[in-house]
């Protein structure tokens, strides 16, 4: 009765199941099996599993089998199978085995399998371009370092920022600017030669890693080969010579003695000189990694100051909008040469390579738990402070020891401390970096994912590391009211974060646009400029005495009716608009030209958009398109005396805006339409 139920359920079980023989033959298989690899039942028994498996996988399958004749217990293995239509499908196994028969059920997977592919595969390229995005270009860099022979693989990495491009979209439009994109990026690979890897690092920054040049000339020619590259005449779809120019910043090292983030974050010091200096290429000229000499001199300065414990801290505010009140503060390290200054990205890095980052953290967390301890005692500690962790620190086994004590010495709660890790912190050793966060949550201490959006597995992060809060990465927050990619990226990370129960941190704010963005759309903490600069200790404590900062902006009160925003750039126009529509208790905003309209749109609740179709450096439909990405819960009108029917009816058509109107315009007409629109926002 026993072997009868055991029969019935194997073969009705919707999970493929087989019984073999310690050397590999089907010795059974249930249906379903069978039908999985379109070969019957009976054709199956007595034929070997490596009939049916992938070649590449033979090796792994070899180590599990062997397990298994060991009466060793497998699970989730996975493997292909080859059916009989010729294609290879993902399997993934568990099986035990009594030491004469193995038994085993496999799953299918090839759909989830196949999905992650695709996950990672967007994870580390840009989807516009096909390129590879920061997170492709660091792992390509990081796997020069494992392959790194004898310190001989020299890398240049060149940052190639489009200076023009804005205008491109302002004229022709995003999806112009998308083709002219994707058109250069062909033409940067064709340039940089096979041996090179281009990449897309943000809306108008392409990147060039090319190996193997080892010369500060050689660099500047290949920087101005880019150059020439980028400036050759493009057209647009319509036939238009378009010109772009473009600054190059490059950087040039030696692997494995420099690490790929050190290539990008010089890189970008030399960009950003050069468009402080006005200048179009330039190198990066910090003295420590531009000569062997020069490295030797600030190591040992570096080492000096290790001893002596010469850095400074300093702490950058962190606002709550909803209050206006300072609730915590991120600390940064800083440290001057001489009296001199020196950036955080010319000195952190060789502290990371030389391994003086874990007496420099420890450091770092022993003074700040002692000033807390001091602003605790006068009465007025701030709420968190964050805690920048390098990857080296985490991998540091006596860093929750060392916290504890310092804790304790300074009677500071654990919750009073964040700590922020970056990506690049799990690239290796995740399970030991893993437990190390564990380890630092159940102390109390909170945790932050810093530049989110940056780096490489951000979701799989979010779902498997115990992280309470993400910082949005200022490169997305200084466009987020002018670029509807980047708004859209913030939306997603703001929105996700929600869902997900986490605190979102917005950093580099630097106007009230910006602040009027992020409010609008839910974050509810930011940091930077608009606020405050990083602050000494005895700068904070005056702040902590009064927490209410530089008030955010707040709009007006909004109208009876909502608000409605018009723009025209003739002044005549929108007199008269809002002469018309103020009787209707509509909250009336005029702009004259796109700028303004993104800054109102950032600044204010808007429910209803009315734009002019032909004004100066852009049309109403490229406008309205743009803020359909950007605020899709607006309702959009065109209203105008030319009509460009192609523009207006892909408009229409793409839900770009709700209604066109013909000047010159009836009154009640238009006010029907208004109140129409208004009428849909509401329903929305």
């Amino acid at each position: 009765m026993q072997q009868n139920a055991y029969r019935n359920l194997f073969n009705i079980a919707p999970a493929l199941l087989c019984v073999a023989a310690l050397d590999g033959t089907f010795l059974r298989v249930n249906p379903a099996f069978a039908r999985f690899l379109g070969v019957p039942a009976e054709d199956l028994v007595g034929r070997p599993f490596a009939d049916f498996i992938h070649p590449d996988d033979q090796p792994a399958t070899d180590g599990a089998m062997q397990r298994l004749r060991q009466s060793e217990g497998i699970t989730g293995f996975s493997n292909r199978y080859q059916g009989a239509d010729g294609d290879y499908r993902w399997l993934r196994w568990h099986a035990s085995s009594d030491g004469t028969h193995i038994h085993a059920a496999a799953q299918d997977i090839t759909e989830n399998t196949r999905k992650n592919e695709e996950l990672d595969h967007l994870r580390t390229h840009d989807p516009l371009t096909g390129l590879v995005n920061r997170a492709g270009l660091e792992a390509r860099l990081a796997a020069h370092l494992d392959t790194a022979a004898d310190g001989q693989v020299g890398m240049a990495l060149y940052l190639v920022d489009l200076r023009t491009f804005r205008d491109v979209n302002e004229a022709y439009g995003f999806a112009e600017g998308d083709r002219v994109l994707c058109t250069l990026a062909e033409r940067l690979k064709h340039c940089a030669g096979e041996d090179a890897l281009v990449a897309r690092l943000s809306g108008d920054v392409f990147a060039v890693a090319a190996p193997d040049s080892p010369k500060r000339r050689t660099v500047q020619d290949c920087a101005a080969k880019l150059l020439r590259c980028v400036e050759e005449p493009l057209h647009t779809g319509a036939g238009d010579p378009v010109r772009l120019s473009a600054r190059v910043g490059a950087d040039w090292g030696v692997l494995p003695y420099r690490s790929a983030d050190s290539l990008i974050t010089n890189a970008q010091a030399a960009l950003n000189r050069i468009k402080r200096d006005g200048e179009v290429i330039g190198t990066h000229q910090q003295q420590s990694n531009n000569t062997a000499r020069g490295r030797s001199l600030m190591l040992a300065a570096l080492y000096a100051a290790t001893a002596e414990k010469e850095f400074q801290l300093a702490y950058q505010p962190q606002v709550q909008l909803s209050t206006g009140r300072m609730i915590g503060a991120e600390v940064l390290l800083r440290w001057q040469r001489d009296g001199t200054p020196v950036p955080p990205n010319a000195f952190i890095p060789l502290l990371e390579e030389s391994g003086l980052m874990l007496p420099v953290g420890r450091w770092i967390i022993e003074t700040v738990c002692q000033q807390w301890r001091a602003w605790n005692r006068a009465g007025h500690a701030p709420a968190r402070l964050s805690v920048n962790l390098a990857p080296a620190q985490v991998r540091d086994p006596e860093l929750i020891n060392h916290l504890k004590q310092c804790l304790e010495d300074a009677r500071m709660p654990a919750s009073a401390l964040q700590f922020e890790i970056t990506e690049n912190v799990f690239l290796s050793k995740i399970d030991q970096h893993l437990e190390t966060m564990r380890q630092l949550r159940d102390l109390g201490a909170g945790l932050a994912l810093d530049d989110f959006g940056t780096g490489y597995s951000s979701l799989s992060y979010l779902r498997h590391f115990p992280v309470d809060t993400i910082k949005i990465d200022q490169s997305f927050v200084q466009q987020v009211t002018s670029s509807p990619g980047e708004a859209a990226i913030t939306r997603a990370i703001i929105s996700m974060a929600e869902a997900l129960e986490l605190k979102v941190v917005a950093e580099g704010v630097e106007t009230a646009a910006q602040i009027g963005f992020l409010r609008q759309h839910g974050c509810d903490i930011v940091q930077g400029y608009y606020f405050d600069r990083p602050l000494t200790a005895q700068e904070l404590e005056r702040k902590l005495i009064n927490p209410q900062v530089r008030s955010s902006p707040d709009p007006e009160e909004l109208g009876a009716q909502g608000t409605l925003l018009i723009v025209d750039d003739e002044e005549g126009v929108r007199n008269a608009l809002r002469r018309l529509l103020r009787r209707d208790g509509y909250r009336l905003l005029l702009a004259a030209n796109a700028e303004e309209a993104f800054e109102l749109m950032a600044l204010n609740q808007v429910d209803v958009v009315l734009s002019d179709q032909r004004m100066p450096g852009t049309s109403g439909t490229k406008l309205l398109s743009a803020l359909r990405h950007m605020y899709p819960d607006t309702v959009r009108m065109v209203i105008s005396g030319y009509t460009d029917v192609t523009s207006v009816t892909e408009a229409v058509n793409s839900g770009a805006i709700y209604k066109f109107i013909s000047k010159p315009w009836d009154d009640e007409q238009l006010r029907g339409y208004i109140a129409e629109a208004f009428l849909m926002h509401r329903q929305n």
